[in-house]
């Protein structure tokens, strides 16, 4: 995240387009986990919450 100077332990999973994910770096502090092994950057975390847009719920599905 900029202006974060922690060590980046995660990449945003939310998939920007077909075949490619944000992939931002991320420290624990700023990782969203919303699945086992999946977390979002805050600002997917607030894309995907529900306000009217699709929430990935196939990044969840078996």
């Amino acid at each position: 995240m900029p202006g974060c100077k922690a060590t980046s332990e995660f990449q945003c999973d939310y998939r920007a387009r077909p075949g490619k994910t944000c992939d931002r770096h991320l420290c624990a502090v700023h990782a969203h986990q919303v699945g086992t092994d999946v977390h979002f950057c805050p600002s997917h975390m607030k894309e995907s919450s529900g306000d009217g847009k699709r929430a990935q719920r196939e990044l969840f599905e078996d």
